[in-house]
């Protein structure tokens, strides 16, 4: 047993060390430009609740009620504008239960919904003032953005849309 444990530890050593050299090398892979192929960044403009106001974190309610009534916007680093075409909106409201032998018991109920266009529907504005608390959470996500043509109000064709940067929001006292 000693003289198979002294021949397979350095055998499954060389192994392991090869493996990770091979790691590092496929990490440091150039295209013909030299530029790294391994650390492509994607592109998602960021978006914001409100007039540039808010994209995530946290935010008292009667701040995030005032940002609920505005639209969706969105904006990348260099100034560029895009408009909000649909997203996702989902509400983690967190509640407290008890289970059946009465212990208590802190659960996350999830309500999500479809959201065309670039404000929140109707059903989910009317609904949301009475039941956010501290502790819920607001999800923006599956946002489909496109580009506005430079210097007017008008977009490029909605085949061009792609996803913005989803965000957060969870609710502060």
């Amino acid at each position: 047993m000693n003289r198979t444990v002294k021949i397979l530890l350095p055998i499954l050593l060389l192994v392991a060390g090869l493996n990770l050299l091979a790691q590092q090398k496929a990490n440091g892979k150039t295209d013909k430009q030299g530029k790294n192929t391994a650390a492509k960044k994607i592109f998602m403009p960021t978006v914001y609740l409100g007039n540039y106001q808010c994209n995530g974190g946290a935010v008292h309610k009667g701040e995030l009620m005032q940002l609920l009534k505005q639209r969706l916007t969105s904006k990348d680093s260099l100034g560029g504008r895009y408009k909000v075409l649909e997203f996702t909106f989902t509400y983690a409201e967190r509640n407290l239960y008890e289970d059946s032998i009465g212990n208590p018991l802190i659960t996350t109920d999830y309500a999500s919904e479809y959201c065309p266009g670039d404000t929140i529907s109707t059903n989910i504005s009317s609904n949301i003032p009475d039941r956010l608390k501290a502790g819920d959470s607001l999800f923006f996500d599956r946002i489909k953005i496109v580009r506005y043509i430079k210097n007017t109000n008008n977009t490029y064709p909605d085949s061009t849309a792609f996803e913005g940067r989803p965000f957060k929001c969870y609710i502060v006292k």
